[in-house]
């Protein structure tokens, strides 16, 4: 247990020092694709990147083509 706890403490950790470019690019390709007449629910999902952390709500406020 202590050894997979450590792993995932590593992969977090390098998960937390991306770039901002880098952590961009993976927000743009993580949502779904929709256009003008996709459900509000669609719309929610750059919500949920907000509420991660503060350095990622930042990314993504800071992301016109989230919104």
């Amino acid at each position: 247990i202590t050894q997979a706890l450590n792993l995932h403490k590593g992969l977090l950790s390098a998960l937390w020092r991306l770039p901002t470019e880098v952590l961009s690019q993976i927000f743009c390709h993580c949502l779904p694709e929709f256009d003008d007449l996709s459900p509000p629910s669609q719309l929610k999902a750059p919500m949920f990147l907000t509420q991660i952390c503060q350095s990622w709500r930042e990314v993504a406020v800071d992301m016109p083509n989230l919104w």
